[in-house]
């Protein structure tokens, strides 16, 4: 229950102001079903200490894009590479890979421990 009370700076009507009850507060949200693709790329070993393998199940061509964020989301690596093996120097933490070529994306979560 809210009770708001009426004041002014020059009248006097001695009226208590307005009061509310019963309030009825919903939450509602829709969203889309989640599109899973964990089968199509694997990293091995996850957590790794820097040095990866990408195994690719699907249909990245042999060319393909790798970005990393951190859990901030900001881009911490960058490369084009044709190769199924990484070397990256970055700090302990989880991160999140984004491999794409001209069609598709795939994201991975990744931990990197030392």
């Amino acid at each position: 229950m809210y009770k708001f009370t009426f004041i002014s700076d020059s009248i006097q009507t001695n009226k208590d102001g307005w009061m509310l009850d019963d309030f009825q507060l919903a939450d509602l949200w829709e969203g889309i079903e989640e599109y899973s693709n964990s089968g199509l790329i694997n990293i091995y070993p996850n957590p790794s200490q820097g040095e990866i393998s990408i195994v690719n199940s699907c249909n990245l061509t042999n060319d393909f894009q790798v970005e990393i964020f951190d859990i901030k989301g900001k881009k911490v690596f960058y490369d084009e590479i044709n190769s199924n093996n990484l070397k990256l120097d970055l700090p302990n933490g989880l991160y999140l890979m984004k491999l794409s070529d001209n069609d598709n994306i795939y994201m991975k979560k990744m931990i990197i421990e030392k």
